[in-house]
């Protein structure tokens, strides 16, 4: 299915219903005549649509790990031939091999879902879930008349593992996935390691290939997605209601504006590409964008948590901050918690940005990084031990 399809699908309460009906009546005939694979490993990264985060670092240390050499490693896109440089075998995502292919798997590694909202987990399926970010927009069963299968969850059997950044999330991620505290592992997450080993050698690489000219600071603006923004097709799109050419007549003798659209965004809108704004949505690795950045600037995304890793500024841009309040819920007051002003138009964010003390926000981000991501730096080591303890038990 095609990401327009597959959103339309997944927030439409009647079709979904139709989807889960049929497709878990099939699911429960076909299961018992698929034998499981012991040593078959499925990774799954945004619902299949990139090779990148979480899922990718375990792989890639997995690879050189000669405890896994025997095992089968798979990799679902929801365009495998994307992917040419990736030997490893690849499946088309939400197709019947793919569902067989989760269902024979005794080890699934993902960062959102693998089970496309079927019931496809065995009783002695192994699950590592890394997530994809600290929550800081509420989540799942917490969202007034949450329909979506991809954060909607419910007790499952097998062996699920979730990767945390802290006690905070641990707790909200105890309560949402209907887990134990013991099957939260408090590491950070597994992709946030690479943050703290880029050379000043590979920053400059990034830029050149960016074409970001010399001399000028990056300004990355990382919005969240509003699920309630949609298009005649149900598409999730994001139009800021703010001048661009304003930001580019302010801020372009020192700075370049790198956009980062969230992955469930279909269409961008008011966006002008020029030499000051770079649409990097579809740049393959954010955490590059995150290492050549200067500033970052949000709104609610759990982007933060992982920025905060670099001790950088961090910027709040919320225009639309009680509208979303009351649509999606916050699990946390900004105004309490960000190291910055919570800007609700562009003018004032501008002003920040233009008076910006360097050290004295970086000084607030590693107060922040204290509370919320303390233990980066070794997920990828942390979380592979754990499987490999599973592994020899089952």
């Amino acid at each position: 299915m095609n990401k327009k399809l597959i959103s339309f699908v997944k927030y439409n309460k009647s079709l979904l219903f139709l989807y889960r009906l049929f497709g878990n009546f099939i699911v429960v005939i076909i299961k018992p005549f698929i034998p499981i694979r012991q040593k078959q490993i499925l990774f799954v990264s945004f619902g299949g649509q990139k090779f990148d985060d979480s899922p990718m670092s375990l792989f890639q240390e997995m690879v050189r790990d000669t405890f896994f050499k025997d095992f089968t490693l798979i990799w679902a896109f929801s365009d495998p031939k994307k992917y040419k440089e990736l030997t490893t075998k690849k499946i088309k995502i939400d197709t019947l091999s793919y569902y067989i292919t989760a269902m024979s798997s005794h080890i699934w590694i993902t960062n959102s879902s693998i089970e496309r909202g079927l019931d496809l987990k065995r009783s002695k399926t192994i699950e590592i879930n890394t997530w994809h970010g600290t929550p800081l927009k509420k989540m799942g069963d917490d969202i007034k008349n949450n329909q979506s299968y991809s954060v909607k969850r419910r007790r499952q059997s097998g062996i699920s593992l979730y990767c945390a950044q802290s006690q905070y999330d641990r707790d909200i991620f105890v309560r949402l996935f209907h887990t134990l505290p013991d099957n939260i592992i408090i590491s950070d997450l597994p992709r946030n390691d690479a943050l703290l080993k880029y050379s000043e050698n590979d920053i400059d690489k990034i830029k050149e290939e960016l074409r970001i000219p010399k001399g000028k600071k990056i300004l990355l603006y990382a919005p969240t997605f509003r699920e309630y923004d949609r298009d005649s097709l149900n598409a999730c799109y994001i139009k800021p209601p703010v001048d661009f050419s304003k930001w580019k007549r302010e801020l372009e003798s020192d700075y370049v504006l790198l956009f980062r659209a969230h992955y469930e965004i279909v269409n961008i809108m008011g966006i002008q590409i020029n030499s000051f704004i770079y649409n990097v949505s579809q740049y393959p690795r954010l955490n590059d964008l995150i290492a050549i950045s200067d500033i970052l600037i949000s709104d609610y995304s759990s982007i933060y948590f992982d920025y905060a890793i670099t001790e950088k500024p961090m910027l709040n841009f919320a225009y639309d901050l009680k509208e979303y309040e009351t649509k999606r819920g916050l699990y946390l007051d900004l105004n309490k918690v960000l190291p910055c002003n919570i800007n609700i138009c562009e003018d004032t964010l501008l002003e920040e940005i233009k008076s910006l003390n360097f050290e004295r926000y970086r000084e607030k981000t590693k107060k922040f990084r204290e509370q919320f991501a303390p233990f980066s730096g070794h997920a990828v080591e942390i979380t592979i031990e754990r499987l490999k303890n599973l592994i020899s038990k089952n």
